[in-house]
């Protein structure tokens, strides 16, 4: 018989976006959504996310919720052996339990009734042809949590190791040292098998704070890592970005810097700056030659990681051990004609977004049907601009 009356077990609040190191991490909010929601690229706050602080009652009550979960899932043996399959069968058969029986309560549990109605922030048009790349973006956003979220939110994390934490959500250095560190102090006691924390944080919300403020964050766990965006200057600034950037990069000295590529949304400020011709892309072989500048002018030591599906070449290792590795990489792309270019970026998305999701769309093997064979593809017929849309359309449907 079990002891966890599961009429009492409720959903909390997780992190909707978070880092890919993160997707197999326990994650909490401490604040809702993004309090500055005024970066040019990003359109991840900007369809009816209202910005929230979370009271430190709430949070330990989501951390309690969490803790109640896990303990359930593992007195009911989920996630405890046998295939991944079949743990995920067995927690929806809980999630069915648990749903009955708050039933046959009457407890009209919102989070319950509301299962399958849709919970994304704002209704999105899916059949206007720019807001198909926003469609899946928004299904990412859950501000009223589920059980059934919870529940596998819990047994990830326990699947994925269970040793990592994301606290979010966009920015959690605004909060006061003594709040976080007292978050994850409780976080800790529930929860003592985690070894790492992580969190977003805005460079300048970091320069508010003393190195005493900073240094409680970092006993929390947190190690120094820096996301830099490709492209981001455009093809006028491309070069100048990648200068200047490894000269920061230089003086701060992460231990981390990872490598994401500009995707432009629709509906953000990057592309209003698009269509009025103030912004004009840097092309892939730009965005090559800016990672090759910043591989030979970075003067510290740190881990470079490409661990995102929009990235198109794959610059992994350590400075400045690996830099002729590294080197080898970008330049052996850059050395490629150009219709050998546009061969190698339509492979290389391909596979990011089989690997992704398992296969290909609909939509997807359409536009690369007519020169995807046996033996990989061939564009030999095919014009510069067909190949190039169906890029743009696979680049369109990754998550970064």
């Amino acid at each position: 018989m079990p002891s966890i009356d599961i009429t009492r077990v409720d959903p909390f609040e997780i992190c909707s976006i978070r880092p890919p190191t993160e997707n197999y991490s326990l994650t909490f909010r401490l604040t809702r959504n993004c309090g500055w929601n005024k970066c040019l690229f990003c359109p991840a706050y900007k369809y009816g996310a209202s910005f929230s602080r979370r009271s430190i009652e709430e949070v330990k009550r989501d951390v309690d919720r969490a803790k109640m979960i896990h303990a359930l899932l593992m007195e009911y043996g989920i996630g405890a052996g046998g295939s991944i399959q079949n743990s995920y069968q067995e927690a929806a058969g809980l999630i069915e339990k648990i749903s009955a029986a708050k039933r046959e309560e009457r407890e009209a549990d919102q989070s319950i009734t509301s299962l399958n109605q849709d919970q994304s922030p704002t209704s999105i048009d899916e059949h206007s042809e720019e807001d198909e790349q926003l469609a899946w973006f928004a299904s990412w956003f859950k501000e009223k949590p589920a059980i059934e979220d919870s529940i596998y939110h819990l047994l990830s994390w326990h699947l994925g190791g269970g040793e990592t934490c994301f606290l979010g959500d966009s920015n959690s250095l605004i909060l006061s040292p003594a709040f976080f560190a007292e978050v994850v102090a409780y976080i800790k006691k529930a929860f003592p098998q985690l070894k790492r924390f992580t969190i977003y944080g805005r460079i300048k919300s970091a320069a508010k704070k003393t190195v005493k403020d900073l240094r409680v964050f970092q006993e929390a766990g947190l190690s120094c890592c820096v996301y830099v965006m490709l492209g981001l200057g455009g093809a006028r600034w491309s070069k100048e970005h990648a200068v200047e950037t490894a000269t920061v990069l230089t003086e701060i000295a992460p231990d981390y810097v990872r490598l994401r590529s500009l995707e432009i949304f629709s509906k953000t400020g990057l592309s209003a700056a698009v269509q009025g011709g103030d912004f004009v892309e840097a092309s892939e072989e730009q965005t090559a030659r800016e990672i090759r500048i910043m591989l030979e002018q970075i003067e510290a030591p740190c881990v470079i990681v490409s661990d995102s599906a929009s990235n198109l070449l794959a610059v992994n290792g350590t400075l400045p051990h690996d830099r002729e590795r590294m080197f080898a990489v970008v330049d052996e792309y850059l050395a490629l004609s150009h219709r050998e270019k546009l061969a190698f970026s339509l492979e290389s998305r391909l596979r990011s977004f089989i690997g992704q999701y398992g296969g290909m769309t609909h939509d997807v093997l359409q536009a690369v049907a007519p020169y995807v064979t046996d033996h990989g593809t061939d564009i030999s017929n095919t014009p510069d601009y067909e190949v190039m849309n169906a890029i743009k359309l696979i680049r369109s449907k990754l998550m970064p």
